[in-house]
């Protein structure tokens, strides 16, 4: 497990930009294109927050294509919506806009719908040369995690961690509420996977994540060439500092 600890949430989100910098600046440098997926949450918000300052107004942002990894079968307006969230905290602030912006369209009639019209905006933006055995190949996916070990909406037990054909899927939180996710073999077949974690309530699934000791959980599962973990000291209270 590849992990690195800062102080607070703060210090995260500064440590988030700085490699959101290098990895879009390389993706550009080498492929001319930028094929990201955002995360929700308030960690997230905080990074979004901060690219959307003056200083990072010299990214690539119109080479750069926004997805979401997961997001709430809600309206686009409600306070739950993970692109509601960035839109407010980012994409407001910015004066060049990305290439292309690419959330869930979550006014269809049902989840399902929802799901499958997302995986066709995948298919249509994605160019030829970034699907490869037949998975869009991301160039960094922003993930969270679950105090159950959940991560994007993939959640301990639900089916949908056994997707193996489709791009996306519904599925389904404790709570009984519907998420449109990009399924597992997705996030593995990105070019890097950051996870963004903090709050000493994630410190005990942090530590069995990192000793193999909850291989079954979904965050577990994502194994991409490129997974680095950026933990606040809460989340990371019981792994030993580097």
């Amino acid at each position: 497990m590849d992990y690195h600890i800062v102080g607070d949430g703060n210090e995260l989100a500064a440590c988030a930009a700085e490699l959101f910098t290098t990895v879009t600046q390389k993706a550009v440098a080498d492929r001319g294109a930028c094929m990201l997926a955002l995360s929700g949450g308030k960690t997230p918000k905080l990074l979004f927050e901060k690219l959307g300052q003056p200083q990072f107004e010299s990214l690539p942002w119109q080479r750069i294509s926004l997805f979401w990894g997961d997001e709430r079968f809600v309206p686009e307006g409600h306070a739950d919506s993970n692109y509601r969230m960035t839109r407010e905290a980012l994409l407001e602030r910015l004066s060049v806009k990305p290439a292309a912006i690419c959330p869930v369209n979550t006014s269809l009639p049902s989840a399902e719908a929802a799901a499958e019209s997302y995986a066709t905006t995948i298919c249509e933006i994605f160019p030829d040369s970034a699907i490869e055995n037949g998975w869009p190949i991301f160039d960094c996916i922003l993930l969270g995690l679950g105090t159950d070990g959940h991560t994007a909406s993939l959640f301990p037990g639900d089916l949908t961690i056994n997707e193996k054909i489709s791009w996306t899927a519904v599925g389904r939180a404790p709570d009984n509420s519907q998420r449109i996710t990009l399924t597992l073999p997705v996030l593995n077949a990105a070019r890097q996977v950051i996870f963004l974690v903090s709050g000493s309530e994630k410190a005990a699934v942090v530590a069995a994540i990192a000793r193999g000791q909850a291989k079954n959980l979904p965050a577990a599962m994502v194994k991409t060439k490129k997974v680095t973990w950026l933990l606040d000291a809460a989340a990371a209270s019981t792994l030993v500092s580097r």
